[in-house]
């Protein structure tokens, strides 16, 4: 018998841990098989967990988890990729081209080397059009390359018109060497994946199943994205066969977008926390298992955990293809089954920042499914994934939130734009999300207003883009060699990183050139990817 004291929790959170009518003390307790002694506020003492060591160590986990402050983001502002120092401030602003505003070191040299630049620098100091390397094709006043800009910096006038703009040039050229090297990794790794054979057809559809989660049942028990919730809670939340809420294009527009309603589910759902959002992967985990007792021996076989190398979200899919919005993102790693023998590889994405309800495309959403809807669905979709050098195939799970039906019952994706028409909607994350949603057209919605500081913003005009007119073709096949090369580096890394890890779960990044790594967590960072019950 172990026992914990939480001398870190003040009493103004006991009534968070208590929650209502005892509710939230009762379910801390029934899971984690403890017993919580909280006072009461006007007495003296400390709350204290009694149980096994196991029991009391995730059930402090949660509490702390749970009423620790939030931070705003949990983009890794201050753990740069690779683990790299954090990069000197190169240039806060271009006092000569409009709007260049580089926020990194990387933004800084593309700036500063890139043609736009040179250009401008030569029509208000004609002077310097001498020192810019002749080229056959662009003249002398092209893109330079790091070491080209480092060398031009080291001329006297040069220098003195970039530091009047703004350039913090010592620490360019203190970066110039580093950079240069990026930029040579970054170019051997895009040679890597351009060897990688080109396939139209590389995601292989094998089966899909619609699940609906249902965040209803609220026990005022709130879990942090970091934390799992209990596997029974997460299978009751599963509603095989759900249907999606269907859109219905409004009959007379233009049509004002309804206001965001502030809600306290709202505030939970925006940082990720359970039950008013939840994980993919643990969704996709929960359905494995459920599945088993649903009595349909098909969707038994289809989610048959032991079928797959991979159970993920589409925000893995698409970082892997190459999205570098998402490789900014941490991503966590932890086997299922690991005791027997080793069970699919579960990633868990942690977002870089808040999920928002207000913006104009989530108020789109509300306009056409209905205010009230409430609930989503998810779309668990088995594909294939052909290894590289025709070693077999590797086999993925992969959970991906469909936006709605529409009146005809067809999977349908909606996207909200003001400038975007026709197949400028269709960007190539677009294609891979359709692709694996099996949905059968996009909902095209032009808006007018709507954003931050616009008013409520007014629904225009709506287009249907059928998923016969998508063209997958040389970026998707692109996506798929960098999804290849990159899925293969992440399962060789994770196993090799498996041998190191204390407590089984991972931590994967991309790093300055984009490329995948993976190494234990550290020890005692918190997080874990899926409940206990399937470890």
């Amino acid at each position: 018998m172990a026992s914990v004291v939480l001398d870190d929790v003040k009493p103004k959170f006991y009534g968070l841990i208590i929650g209502e009518k005892g509710a939230t003390i009762k379910q801390f307790q029934q899971t984690h098989g403890v017993r919580i002694q909280v006072p009461r506020k006007d007495q003296a003492g400390l709350v204290t967990i009694s149980g096994s060591a196991e029991g009391c160590e995730a059930c402090c986990t949660q509490i702390r988890g749970m009423i620790k402050p939030r931070p705003p983001s949990r983009a890794r502002a201050t753990q740069p990729r690779g683990g790299r120092p954090p990069a000197e401030q190169l240039m806060r602003e271009c006092a000569l081209c409009t709007g260049a505003c580089p926020n990194s070191a990387v933004a800084a040299f593309d700036h500063l080397c890139g043609a736009a630049h040179q250009r401008n620098v030569v029509q208000l100091y004609p002077e310097l059009a001498g020192l810019l390397p002749k080229r056959q094709d662009d003249g002398a006043s092209g893109a330079v390359s790091v070491k080209e800009l480092a060398e031009l910096l080291g001329n006297g006038e040069y220098r003195r018109v970039h530091e009047k703009l703004g350039c913090n040039v010592d620490a360019v050229l203190r970066s110039a060497q580093q950079e240069h090297d990026r930029r040579e990794r970054a170019q051997q790794l895009l040679r890597e994946v351009h060897s990688v054979p080109g396939e139209s057809d590389w995601l292989r559809v094998e089966a899909r199943h619609i699940v609906g989660w249902d965040d209803t049942i609220f026990d005022n028990v709130i879990v942090p994205l970091e934390q799992s919730p209990p596997l029974d809670d997460l299978i009751r939340r599963c509603k095989f066969g759900a249907t999606p809420n269907c859109a219905r294009v409004p009959t007379v527009v233009p049509a004002f977008l309804p206001a965001f309603k502030e809600s306290r589910a709202a505030t939970l759902k925006a940082r990720h926390d359970h039950p008013c959002a939840v994980a993919g992967v643990r969704l996709a985990v929960a359905a494995t298992v459920a599945s088993s007792e649903s009595g349909s021996p098909q969707l038994a076989a289809d989610l048959d955990a032991t079928r797959f190398d991979l159970i993920c979200g589409t925000s893995f899919l698409k970082a892997i293809s190459g999205d570098g919005h998402l490789t900014k993102h941490e991503y966590y790693l932890q086997r299922m089954r690991a005791g027997t023998g080793g069970g699919p590889l579960c990633v868990l994405h942690m977002p870089g920042a808040k999920h928002s309800d207000g913006t104009a495309g989530h108020a789109v959403e509300r306009l056409l499914c209905g205010d009230g809807a409430s609930g989503c669905c998810f779309a668990l979709t088995s594909v294939c994934i052909p290894k590289l050098g025709d070693a077999g195939v590797w086999r993925a799970l992969v959970c991906s939130e469909v936006d709605a039906v529409d009146e005809h019952n067809r999977l349908v994706e909606i996207k909200s734009s003001e400038k975007k028409r026709g197949m400028e909607f269709v960007c190539k994350k677009v294609a891979l999300q359709v692709r694996v949603n099996g949905s059968q057209g996009v909902l095209g919605c032009h808006i007018q207003g709507g954003g931050e500081g616009q008013g409520r913003g007014k629904l225009t005009s709506v287009e249907w883009l059928s998923v016969d007119s998508f063209q997958h073709g040389e970026a998707f096949v692109q996506q798929g060699r960098s999804a290849r090369l990159m899925l293969d580096r992440v399962m060789t890394g994770a196993h090799a990183a498996e041998q190191e890890a204390s407590e089984g779960v991972l931590h994967l990044v991309f790093d300055d050139i984009k490329a995948p790594v993976v190494r234990p967590a550290a020890r005692g960072c918190g997080v874990r990817v899926l409940p206990e019950a399937v470890v």
